[in-house]
């Protein structure tokens, strides 16, 4: 744990990455470093998933693609899942035609998420449509 602090500490320019990186929220605390031999009484942060192809814990690299052109964001998307991602996240700032979007993403094998900026009942149901 040594190394990495004078590490982080290095690439922060000497402040210390135990106040710079960690986290808090209502209730919770983020550390940036974890390790193996971290005390037992540390309060699970996540529910334990009950999948048992994932693991306890299940983490979906979904980079995120703003969509503003169907065809460019497919081709973005497709390339992404090439490279290793296990899904995408598209944000939808308009309509979109699904039949463009998704083409040749193969839907059983990947994850995708969707957020709608406007028009969320008619991009739901425009989703719902897809075969």
């Amino acid at each position: 744990m040594k190394e990495w602090e004078a590490a982080a500490r290095e690439e922060l320019n000497g402040a210390s990455p135990w106040e710079k990186l960690e986290h808090k929220g209502d209730g919770w605390t983020t550390r940036p470093y974890y390790a193996e031999h971290q005390p037992a009484e540390t309060p699970q942060l996540l529910p334990v998933s009950g999948n048992e192809y994932l693991g306890a814990r299940a983490w979906f690299n979904c980079p995120r693609i703003a969509v503003d052109d169907a065809k460019k964001s497919n081709e973005t998307a497709l390339a992404i899942l090439k490279e290793g991602a296990d899904g995408i996240f598209f944000e939808l700032n308009n309509d979109v035609n699904f039949d463009i979007l998704l083409e040749s993403i193969g839907l059983p094998y990947c994850s995708l998420n969707f957020l709608a900026k406007k028009n969320q009942t008619e991009i739901a149901a425009s989703l719902q449509a897809i075969p």
